[in-house]
Parts: structure tokens; sequence; C-alpha cells
């Protein structure tokens, strides 16, 4: 009997924004805000100040660079033992896998530890290998569609949990985040696409923090 792999495919529709490093998808039934934090030491200082809205992070790795593992260990420990991020859910995408001396996913949770990084944390994990480039064929990128499925299936589960962190962790900015999602949703049942719109009412809003 032979086997064959099934992906799921996400269908994904991009909403307007006007914020920078933040993109808004309409990914199935959720409304995502997809907010970019890139790498690089002078970056680092700012990231703890988005953390409390997060909830999950999906956290971007080049497994080509074996030289910078340590310092992505360093990195990723971090980020999971910040007491506003332990806990949330962790997409860990190992880029650049097309390179000959990429790492494999099972030696860069090795490099990593990120087993013990995760229970330490007491985050739920799973890390896809992935090749982050145009030249690559769109079957390249299925890692990429089902960790992020994976990801926000985790945070439908446990939204509720997530949101009253968030409300604990940053009342005043989850307030206006609330406040501007519901002004966004008022816009959409205004417009010409207002019907369909009021049927297809998505299931949640998460935010998800990109680090690279």
């Amino acid at each position: 009997m032979s086997c064959f792999p099934c992906f799921i495919v996400l269908s994904c529709e991009l909403l307007p924004t006007t914020k920078p490093n933040q993109t808004e998808l309409r990914v199935e039934r959720f409304e995502v805000s997809l907010i970019d934090l890139p790498g690089g030491q002078q970056s680092w200082r700012t990231w703890k100040d988005h953390y409390g809205l997060a909830h999950g992070i999906i956290f971007v790795l080049d497994s080509s660079d074996v030289a910078k593992m340590d310092e992505a260990k360093k990195t990723l420990s971090r980020v999971l033992g910040h007491p506003k991020v332990s806990g949330k859910p962790l997409l860990l995408l190992a880029n650049k896998q097309d390179k000959g001396e990429s790492l494999l996913p099972s030696e860069v949770i090795e490099c990593l530890s990120l087993e013990q990084l995760v229970n330490e944390s007491k985050s739920l994990c799973r890390i896809e290998p992935c090749s982050a480039t145009k030249r690559l064929p769109k079957i390249q990128c299925w890692s990429i569609v089902q960790g992020i499925h994976w990801l926000l299936r985790t945070i439908a589960v446990n939204y509720g949990t997530l949101c009253g962190r968030i409300q604990e962790d940053d009342p005043e900015r989850q307030a206006s985040a609330e406040q501007e999602r519901m002004e966004k949703a008022q816009r959409a049942r205004s417009g010409p696409q207002g019907d369909r719109q009021k049927k297809e009412k998505p299931q949640s809003c998460p935010r998800i923090f990109l680090h690279r």
C-alpha cells in the first residue's frame, strides 16, 4: 500500500493595516495580526514591550548557520523565560533547509536543547523545516502552512486562557487593541462585503509575534 502526505491548505486574505512591521491576515476563520520583530541585539530591548499582547510566537532561525546556534539558543531561552511569554505556544521554523550545510530538525532540537527549554517554560512547541525563498516551488512552503495551521489551532483551543493572561499582563493595551478590533469590524460590516462578513464572523483574533 502506498502512502502519500496530506497537506492542509489555508485560505488566506491580506487585510489592510497602517501599522509598520504588522501584517493583518484572514486565515480560514481567523483574523490574525502578525507582528514582525527583527533580530539583532539592537532590537532585543524592544521585544519585551510586545510580549504581553502575544497569543503565540513564531521563531525563525537560520538552520545553515551552525556557528550561531549557541546565540540562537540563548535568545530563545531569553524569550521563553520571560513571564509574559512562558506557557504560550511556539512555532519554530528551521529556515534555509535548501542549503547543503543546514541542520536537520532533530539536530536543531539538540543544539537548542529545545525539549528542555519548552518543558521549563511549559510552552507547547512545534518545529518545521522550511526554505523561505521565492525561487523554490510551492511544495517547499507546505511545512510553513502546516506549522501555522498548528499554531492557530493551538491558540484557538487555549484562546480563553491566553486572553485572560493578556488582560492581566497588559490591560490598557489589550483594551485599546480590542477597541480597534471592534471599530475595524464595524467598518467591515458597513462596507460592500458586510453581509458576507456577518455570516463569516472570525472565530478569534490572535496576535502572533514573529522573531527572526
